[in-house]
Order: structure tokens, then sequence, then C-alpha cells
């Protein structure tokens, strides 16, 4: 259709104008509806070209040429320039003193100038002249329905013409209660955009603060391990130092209840401290070996590759871990998840789900979103 249109408007500029402008507007209408449909379907460049083969036209440098510019502008969202040629435009109606009770008026002028303002957050200026235009385009509906019946009064009788215009009556009725519903629905759903604004402008601060501190604390948490798993015989002397502390009066003077009660106690702190280190030792080879990442990790593997009964595993692990066995990998995993969202950006969700041991890509975020309270997406974002 393009190349046809376009030759009859190149026979057309050539041909002798019987009213003057006349092909300036028909080349300013035409590209004008190009410039639109090439914006619409993604061809910025050319809808670029045909938007300033416009504004080369006498039309479109006129104050009324607006109607052919603000389409543009509007799908461009060059909000500010639109609404200064809509400011323009209706500047010059008024000083013509044109009847305001007109379609172009209500629904080109004002419906533009109150999409604009809206765009622009100017809520209730938008609201104001959303209004206006409702009621304009009311009373030009009543005008045409007046014109209408002065024309059926000529035609037909006053019994016919009398029931015509309570039908009539009906429906502006119908019609004013529908624009004010429209009016009062417009600025409800105004109110809601301006809430859920401001609310996902909270969401996101507080989510770029936790996932700011989620990358501490896990830096924090790998150097406390390394330090804990290099310097187990730290942690020995501070259970020794308790073990001799508790074995004090309260003058400081030790407490002498015989040989039997200091071997026992020796006894007892000894295999606490054994305990406690193969309870590191089962921390070390879970982190060093990534054991972690297994899809299906059970206790028994850990005990295999710790070299311990899985019995003697699970003594000393529930004893010494706060967590369940499967919440404490799961904690591992998410930690690494973490890891990863911050370190490889270019790496999918479901191909880091794949390496922390997750598969499902519901269980992955369900895990995610229940350990750091938001989803791995939102957390990548904000990194």
């Amino acid at each position: 259709m393009q190349p046809k249109y376009k030759k009859c408007l190149d026979k057309l500029n050539k041909l002798k104008e019987d009213v003057s402008g006349a092909n300036d507007v028909a080349n300013a209408g035409y590209y004008s509806l190009l410039s639109i449909a090439y914006e619409k379907s993604g061809n910025h460049a050319k809808a670029r070209e045909c938007f300033d083969n416009l504004l080369s036209t006498r039309t479109a440098l006129l104050p009324d040429g607006a109607s052919y510019v603000v389409p543009y502008l509007l799908e461009t969202k060059q909000y500010k320039e639109a609404l200064k040629k809509i400011n323009e435009e209706e500047n010059t109606w008024m000083s013509h003193g044109r009847d305001t009770v007109d379609y172009t008026y209500s629904n080109t002028i004002l419906m533009n100038k109150a999409r604009v303002l809206q765009a622009l957050g100017r809520y209730e200026e938008a609201i104001n002249t959303g209004m206006r235009a409702y009621n304009l385009s009311d009373s030009l509906t009543r005008r045409i329905k007046e014109q209408n019946a002065t024309w059926l009064s000529e035609k037909m009788g006053k019994k016919v013409l009398k029931s015509y215009i309570e039908n009539q009556d009906k429906q502006l009725t119908i019609n004013r209660w529908a624009n004010i519903i429209m009016g009062v629905l417009l600025f409800i759903c105004i109110t809601l955009i301006v809430f859920v604004i401001r609310d996902n402008r909270i969401i996101k601060n507080k989510n770029r603060v936790s996932s700011s501190l989620i990358g501490e604390l896990s830096k924090y948490k790998t150097e406390l391990f390394d330090r804990m798993s290099e310097h187990p015989d730290k942690v020995n002397n501070a259970a020794s130092a308790n073990d001799k502390a508790s074995a004090t009066d309260d003058k400081g003077k030790a407490v002498n209840s015989g040989e039997t009660v200091k071997t026992e106690k020796k006894t007892d702190s000894k295999a606490h401290n054994e305990e406690y280190e193969q309870f590191l030792k089962i921390e070390k080879i879970i982190f060093e070996k990534n054991l972690f990442i297994r899809t299906k990790l059970s206790r028994t593997e850990v005990a295999a590759e710790a070299g311990m009964s899985t019995s003697h595993f699970n003594a000393v692990f529930d004893k010494y871990s706060q967590l369940t066995f499967t919440n404490y990998i799961n904690n591992l995993r998410m930690e690494r998840a973490a890891k990863l969202l911050k370190e490889k950006p270019n790496y999918s969700i479901e191909a880091i789900a794949q390496e922390c041991g997750v598969p499902v890509r519901q269980t992955f975020y369900r895990l995610f979103s229940k350990k750091y309270g938001m989803t791995p997406a939102d957390y990548r974002d904000n990194i």
C-alpha cells in the first residue's frame, strides 16, 4: 500500500492546487501516519526519517498542525515536546474564539493533553483535563441530538418527537453517569499507580541493601570457616579454658574434688574436643569438596567421605549442628547461589540452580526466597 500511496501523493504534488496548502496537508497526513506505523513496528530509524519529512511541511509548523505531530511524540514518549505542541494548538484555538464544544477540541486536543499530563506525573491536571474532555463531549452529544431533534421536528409529528427526546434524555443521563464513573475509576487507577510506584521504590531499596548484606555475610562466613578449619587448636584451647574456669570457686581458688572427678572432667573435655574437631572436619570436607552441590546428597555419603560410620556421623552432626541435615545442605547451596549470581552475571538462573545441586527451578526459587526474602532475579538486579 505504501508505494501506491506514495505514487498517488507524488502525482498530487505535481497538480495545481485548487485550495492553497491542500497538497501540503496531504503530505503532512501521509508522513504522520507513516511515522507512527514504523515506530509501532519497531523500525525506529525509518519512523524518525518520516517524522523529519513531516516537520519539513508547512502544516506541521503551524499550531493547527499539532494533531499531525503529537501522535509520534506520544509514541516515542517525548511528552514535554508533545505538551508544548498541544498548548500551542489550544492557545491558537482559544485566541481565534473557536467553539470548544467541538469534536476535535474535546476528543483530540484535550484527550491528548490528559495522556501527556498523566505520563508526566501531573495527575491532578490530567484528571481535570480528562473531565473537561468528557463534559465537552457530553455537551457536543447533546447539541448534535438537539439538532437532530430540530430536524426531526420538521419531519415528524410532535408526539413522535416528544418520545424521541425522552429517549435521548435517558441516554444522556446514562452517558453522564458513565462519564462520572469513568472519572472516578481514572482517579482510583492513578492513585493506585502512585502507591505501587512508591512501594516498588521502597522494595527495590530494601532489596538493594539486603543484596549488599548477603554478599558481605557470605564473605565473612567463608573467612571465618577457613580460619576455624586452619586453627582447630585455638578452639580446643578455648574449650579447655572454659573447663578450667568452671573448676574454680568464687575467690579464684581451685576446687579439689578428688582425682576421680578430675579424671572424669578431663575425659569428658577430651571427648568433647575430639567430637567438635570431627564436626569441623565434616564441615571442611563438605565445603572443600563441594559435596552439597550433589543433587541427592545423603548422610551416608558425607559419612563415607569423612571416614566415619553413619551412626557416629549422625551423633556428631546432630550434636553440633543447629539445623537438620537437609536445611544445612540447602543453606550451603543457597550461599553458593548468591555468590554465583554476583560473580557470573552471564549465567542464567537455571544454570546457577544446576551448579548448586537444585535442578528444579521452582524448588530453587522457593529455597532462595525462603533464605534471603527475595527471588534470585531480584537479588541479581540489586547487586
